[in-house]
């Protein structure tokens, strides 16, 4: 996981089959002894502020980062947008920060505190499934995500479920280590890419990525100007050509960190894959490239629908079953497979 930068986990099923997808003989259940019972990984808000899986060793890193760079929420357009100032975020933080412990708090919960404590204005805001004051406390390490408790999502301070620094990295070395990591798994890519990816605007991307400036070379892709790790350029021309039939869920990293687009999926396909409201679809990987998405309904678990954007030789079709039987496992139930040809 700490390869591809975490795992994005707003539906933690999706997280779990991604993981699954890159990890030979994970089960059912494992994601969840690793959040809760091992503590090696973490839930929390991250890039482009959206939930993410960390692991726990590199939580730091990320919060380090985070804090100086995830700070829209000081601007005076958020705060009219959620009528607040700025000292009563500061003190949400604060808050959070001081009654989060081992033990997880609701959202209901911390509603009451804030309410109690700073203003009832507060509370709906508090409640909201968004997270809008509790995604500043994260970026700053004092709130990740902890075990359910009744059916309702709880929250821990990091350091002390952790029993570790949330934060306290250098800046410089920290962003050096994620740009790293990004370009590894993301790239080629240049500072427009990781600021999408990052969730920032394009100015301070390009500040991050002159940290980095003597560890990367400029390359070409089909007329797209990147760059790459110049140690990792000898690795990548002696790659040979792997074909591979593959199922990803939504929300991916592999789809969503890939620029540009139309080089992993057919132009025409694009809104079938990355959706209204920002959804990314599960799709059929065929040699690397999207080649379809699929999807279990909740009506029939057992089936497993592909709509292909092309023809599938009979060898892949093969292939495809084996992928589909091997998730099939993993979900500890046999599934069907049937195909929908999208016109071309």
């Amino acid at each position: 996981m700490a390869d591809i930068c975490g795992v994005q986990a707003q539906l933690l099923s999706a997280a779990e089959l991604a993981i699954w997808a890159r990890v030979d003989g994970v089960k059912k259940g494992d994601l969840q002894d690793s959040l809760w019972k091992d503590r090696t990984l973490v839930k929390t808000w991250g890039m482009r502020g959206t939930i993410h899986l960390l692991t726990s060793a590199e939580f730091s890193t990320y919060v380090t980062v985070l804090e100086k760079t995830r700070t829209g929420y000081r601007k005076g357009a958020w705060l009219r947008y959620f009528r607040v100032t700025i000292d009563e975020v500061d003190r949400i933080i604060e808050l959070i920060g001081s009654a989060l412990g081992q033990e997880g708090l609701t959202r209901g919960e911390l509603a009451d505190l804030v309410s109690n404590e700073i203003g009832s204005h507060l509370r709906k805001s508090m409640l909201s499934g968004w997270g809008e004051f509790l995604k500043p406390a994260a970026y700053k390490g004092k709130l990740i995500f902890g075990p359910p408790r009744d059916g309702k999502t709880t929250f821990l301070r990091p350091d002390r479920w952790l029993k570790t620094n949330a934060k306290g990295d250098n800046f410089d070395e920290s962003v050096r280590r994620i740009l790293r990591r990004y370009l590894r798994a993301y790239g080629p890519a240049n500072p427009a890419d990781f600021a999408r990816w990052w969730g920032i605007d394009a100015a301070p991307a390009r500040r991050l990525f002159d940290l980095v400036e003597d560890e990367i070379t400029q390359v070409d892709v089909e007329g797209y100007t990147a760059s790459v790790l110049s140690k990792d350029i000898d690795k990548i021309r002696k790659i040979s050509h792997v074909t591979s039939v593959r199922l990803l869920p939504s929300f991916d990293s592999y789809v969503l960190g890939f620029r540009p687009r139309e080089i992993l999926v057919p132009k025409k396909y694009l809104p079938m894959v990355f959706r209204q409201q920002a959804w990314i679809s599960p799709v059929l990987l065929v040699n690397g490239k999207v080649e379809g998405i699929w999807e279990i309904p909740r009506k029939t678990p057992t089936k497993l629908i592909v709509k292909l954007f092309t023809r599938l030789s009979a060898i892949k079709k093969g292939e495809l079953t084996r992928e589909v039987n091997r998730l099939g496992e993993f979900l500890a139930r046999k599934l069907s497979l049937s195909f929908i040809q999208c016109e071309a």
